[in-house]
């Protein structure tokens, strides 16, 4: 007995290196047994179909494979229950976990898709409010523009305007002056004319006066 064992360890040891992993086919239950035939004794009866098994070495011969379980035992069993790939069962439950998965990421997918057109929504929204804001900041810039070419025109015609008002101010000095010399040549002429007048009407009174005297004198005499 403890050379048996002594020999399937000392396999187990030198063949190591050439395992797989391997499964148990869609069974229900697979007997391990202590060497490559039917006759060797059961070392354990109830494998479940969908194991994982470590298979060290495969005698073609008798049609058994030498395992490994994960617990560490190690026998034979026969080469047809096993499959390097896993039974349909175990294949659908994966494959259930993966599209399980596979939604859950969909799903959050979805969700980040959801967030991010919110967010490109309100971004969207965003840009439009300062684009619209742009856009009357623009205006009012144009119309602060305007104001200030019109402050400038206007500062420009008051210079303009003060500056022909001087003129103006300028021509009316002259021009009161020249009234004032007119109204007294006025004045003088007016005396000169009335002294004319007054001489003019004294000249017949004297001239009456003096044929008067001489009238008298004449007479006298």
């Amino acid at each position: 007995m403890r050379s048996y064992l002594f020999l399937l360890l000392l396999v187990c040891s030198m063949q190591q290196s050439q395992a797989e992993t391997v499964y148990i086919q869609d069974l229900i239950f697979v007997p391990l047994r202590g060497g490559a035939s039917d006759q060797h004794r059961i070392i354990h009866r109830g494998i479940r179909s969908g194991t994982a098994l470590e298979r060290i070495s495969e005698d073609a011969e008798t049609g058994f494979s030498f395992v490994r379980l994960a617990n560490g035992t190690v026998g034979w069993i026969r080469t047809q229950y096993i499959s390097p790939k896993r039974i349909a069962r175990d294949q659908l439950n994966a494959a259930n976990k993966q599209l399980a998965a596979l939604e859950t990421e969909n799903t959050a997918l979805r969700q980040s898709i959801a967030t991010l057109e919110s967010t490109s929504a309100r971004l969207t929204a965003g840009n439009n409010a300062l684009s619209n804001q742009s856009q009357r900041i623009q205006a009012e810039l144009d119309e602060i523009t305007t104001l200030a070419a019109n402050a400038i025109r206007i500062d420009a015609d008051n210079k303009h305007l003060k500056e022909r008002n001087n003129l103006l101010l300028d021509e009316l000095d002259i021009l009161s002056q020249a009234n004032t010399q007119l109204m007294r040549l006025r004045d003088r002429e007016w005396f000169v004319a009335g002294a004319l007048t007054l001489l003019v009407g004294m000249l017949p009174g004297f001239w009456l006066a003096r044929k008067i005297y001489h009238r008298r004198t004449s007479g006298w005499a």
